[in-house]
C-alpha cells in the first residue's frame, strides 16, 4: 500500500513537472516556444506601487530564446504580441525600481505590475552652477557649467544629465553619454551642459533641479542601476525674452495659409515696437521677441488678384502662442 502511493505521489509529480518549470534542465534557461504554440495579444499594465496611478513610459520586455517582444507604456498600459509559453520578463522606469521574474503569459489575458519609486535624496550627490551664458530664454540657446560632488563611497558612470525648472515638465536640457563619464569618490567633475529652454518655459528667476542618470559602483562586482539621482541646483535666470514659431491656419484649423505677413505690434509708455514676419508656406518663426502681450494683423497676400487681406486681427501673448502653435484665421479654402 506504500509503495503505491510512492508511485501515485511521483507520477503526479513528473505530471505537473511541464506546467510549473519552464527550464530546459539547464540551469534557469527558458525553453524556445514550441512549434505550433498559439499566440495573440496580451496587455500589460504597469501602476505606482503606492498611489496606483499609472506609469506612462515605463520600458516593457519578454524574452525567450525563440521570440522576444519590447513596448513603452502609454497611460500606464502596452499590448504585446505573444505565444502562450513561458518568458523572463523586464519592466524598467527611471523614476523606478525595476522588476524581472520569468512567467507564463496566455493571449488575452491582462496582467498588472507595479513599480516602487526610487527615493529621492538617497544619494549623497550634490550639484552647483558655476557659471551660464548664452542665450537663456524660452527658444534661445545658452549653456551652464555645473560643478557634480560625490560623497559616496563608490563612483558613478553618468549616462545622462538633465535639467528642470519649476513650472515645466520639459527639460530644459538634456546631455546623452554614450560613452559615460565618470564621478569618482570622494571628487567632483565640472560638466558643461548645453541648455535650451522650449518656447513653453517660464521667464524670470526659477530653481533648477538636475536629474542624473547613472550606475553607481560599490566596487567592480557590485553595482545598482541605472539610477537617477536628484540634484537640487540654484536658480537659473532665464531672460524675458522668448523665440517660437507658429502656423497660420484656415478657420478650421486643417490647412497652412500661404502667403502671409504677420505684423505685430508691442506699445510700451515711450517706445512703440512693430515687428513685421513674411512666410510662404504659413509657418512663421518668431526671434527673441521681448515676452509680454502683442497686437496681432495677419494679412494674406492673395495670387489670384494680387491684393492684401486683413484675415485675422488678435491681442495674445507670445507664450500663448507658443503654447497653441498655431493661429486660426477667416480664411475658409486654401
Amino acid at each position: 500500500m506504500l509503495k503505491r502511493r510512492w508511485r501515485l505521489a511521483l507520477i503526479l509529480a513528473l505530471l505537473l513537472l511541464p506546467l510549473t518549470h519552464p527550464a530546459s534542465g539547464q540551469g534557469d534557461e527558458i525553453e524556445p516556444v514550441p512549434p505550433g504554440t498559439p499566440s495573440g495579444e496580451i496587455t500589460i499594465v504597469v501602476i505606482d506601487c503606492e498611489t496606483r496611478a499609472p506609469i506612462t513610459g515605463a520600458d516593457v520586455t519578454l524574452e525567450n530564446p525563440s521570440h522576444t517582444v519590447n513596448a513603452v507604456t502609454i497611460d500606464g498600459e502596452a499590448v504585446l504580441t505573444v505565444y502562450d509559453w513561458w518568458y523572463s520578463y523586464l519592466i524598467t522606469h527611471e523614476d523606478y525600481i525595476p522588476i524581472s521574474d520569468v512567467k507564463r503569459f496566455k493571449p488575452g489575458v491582462e496582467y498588472e505590475f507595479c513599480l516602487i519609486p526610487r527615493v529621492r535624496g538617497e544619494w549623497r550627490v550634490f550639484a552647483d552652477i558655476l557659471r551660464v551664458g548664452g542665450d537663456l530664454y524660452p527658444g534661445g540657446e545658452g549653456w551652464m557649467l555645473v560643478r557634480i560632488r560625490n560623497l559616496e563611497a563608490g563612483y558613478f558612470r553618468i549616462h545622462r544629465i538633465r535639467a528642470y525648472v519649476e513650472g515645466l515638465d520639459k527639460p530644459i536640457a538634456d546631455e546623452k553619454y554614450p560613452n559615460p563619464l565618470l564621478l569618482p569618490k570622494d571628487f567632483y567633475i565640472d560638466v558643461n551642459i548645453t541648455v535650451k529652454p522650449p518656447s513653453t518655459a517660464p521667464t524670470g528667476r526659477l530653481m533648477t533641479e538636475l536629474r542624473m542618470k547613472a550606475t553607481f559602483y560599490y566596487d567592480e562586482n557590485r553595482w545598482a542601476g541605472p539610477l537617477t539621482a536628484y540634484l537640487n541646483l540654484d536658480f537659473i535666470l532665464l531672460k524675458r525674452f522668448r523665440s517660437l514659431r507658429f502656423d497660420v491656419v484656415d478657420y478650421w484649423g486643417l490647412n497652412n495659409v500661404p502667403n502671409v505677413v504677420v505684423v505685430m505690434r508691442r506699445s510700451l509708455p515711450g517706445v512703440e515696437a512693430e515687428h513685421v514676419f513674411t512666410s510662404g508656406n504659413g509657418t512663421v518663426f518668431v526671434k527673441k521677441l521681448s515676452d509680454g502681450v502683442y497686437e496681432m494683423e495677419v494679412y494674406y497676400d492673395s495670387p489670384y488678384d494680387g491684393e492684401r487681406y486683413l484675415i485675422r486681427r488678435v491681442r495674445k501673448g507670445l507664450l500663448d502662442l507658443a503654447r497653441e502653435e498655431m493661429l486660426k484665421t477667416l480664411v475658409s479654402d486654401v
